[in-house]
């Protein structure tokens, strides 16, 4: 192992990351792990994949860092909240995916 990271090191791991990728279960550590600290400590350009659960990401901070130009998009197969809120995704590169289950 070239690398170990403790979880208050998350700002840390994620600084060179090309695209993060979430497969995470939903628990009371897990909830919003993903927050405007964490997007912004990800290295411009970055993209952001969300195959796990849809609160692992904090939305109301998501929105105004894509829209910032910060990161350069979003891959979203779930969501915090259904139907999505109208506007949620307006001027962002977010990529939305079907879900099935």
């Amino acid at each position: 192992m070239d690398c170990h990271f403790t979880p208050d090191e998350r700002g840390k791991f994620v600084k060179d990351l090309d695209y993060l990728v979430l497969t995470l279960p939903l628990t009371d550590a897990t909830h919003h792990i993903i927050n405007r600290d964490i997007l912004l400590a990800m290295k411009p350009k970055a993209c952001l994949i969300n195959v796990g659960r849809g609160a692992l990401i904090d939305e109301g901070d998501l929105i105004p860092v894509m829209q910032s130009g910060h990161l350069q998009a979003a891959i979203l197969d779930v969501f915090e909240k259904k139907p999505l809120p109208k506007g949620l995704i307006h001027n962002v590169e977010i990529y939305v995916s079907c879900n099935w289950t």
